[in-house]
């Protein structure tokens, strides 16, 4: 990144010195030692430009339908038009100044200072980054989340997947106010009635974050699976929450 930034603002930076110099005695002179020196920065950019996109790892659909990507695509063409500019002034405009000095220099400084005006454009739209997050690899939407409700106690139940396989069983319970609840045991009981299985049971174990974990447990059908949750409360109180999964569509 710091690479990129560098050779993005030397680029930019050593136009406006150019233009002054377009009025000197030397000014043949001074366009090919920046043109010398500006191509290994446009190398520097595009070679580090590539990389940083890579470095997330984002499949191309994530990419284009995120705003980081958009602005990136927005980025893109105005580096192509700075880039367009920058060949035109060296294959059209730098030979031109040479045959007919005076007539040359005004769209040579037409060009450039288009060239520099897509430059600051560029770094607004490089700014404007570090307020939209890129995107990550795609998350699994397999998930299905099961909010249980009794007299006593609810259950909030994340399935990290959907049957059939290995699941892992996130719970969090709180009591019938809503409040954060720490029971004593928890364990789950699944049966699959059309298939004649189970019942399968797993116990839950408390976490340091107050969180209950089950798992991995496998359910080797799609279900619908019918679930108990056994919760319990204190030493004499115990509550059976029950619920349906099922595979979502």
């Amino acid at each position: 990144m710091g690479l990129h930034a560098a050779a993005l603002i030397f680029w930019i930076g050593g136009l406006p010195p150019l233009i002054a110099s377009l009025s000197g005695a030397n000014n043949l002179r001074a366009l090919h030692r920046f043109s010398k020196v500006a191509l290994p920065a446009v190398i520097v950019l595009v070679a580090s430009g590539v990389g940083l996109i890579f470095i997330h790892s984002v499949d191309v659909a994530t990419l284009i339908g995120s705003n980081w990507g958009k602005l990136l695509a927005f980025k893109l063409v105005l580096v192509a038009c700075m880039l367009a500019l920058a060949l035109l002034n060296k294959t059209c405009l730098t030979p031109a100044l040479a045959a007919a000095p005076l007539a040359a220099q005004s769209g040579l400084r037409r060009s450039i200072g288009a060239e520099i005006a897509l430059g600051m454009i560029v770094l607004l739209v490089a700014m404007c980054f570090r307020l939209t997050p890129p995107p990550g690899p795609e998350e699994a939407t397999d998930q299905i989340y099961l909010h249980l409700h009794g007299a006593e106690v609810m259950a909030d139940v994340t399935f990290s997947d959907a049957p059939p396989g290995a699941i892992n069983i996130t719970i969090y319970f709180a009591d019938g106010g809503g409040d954060p609840l720490l029971p004593k045991e928890a364990s789950l009981l699944f049966t699959d009635t059309l298939e004649g299985i189970g019942p399968i049971k797993v116990e839950a174990e408390l976490t340091p974050e107050g969180t209950w974990l089950a798992g991995p447990l496998t359910l080797p059908t799609e279900g619908p699976w019918e679930m108990k949750l056994s919760v319990l409360i204190t030493d004499f109180e115990q509550s059976t929450l029950t619920a349906t999964l099922a595979t979502q569509e």
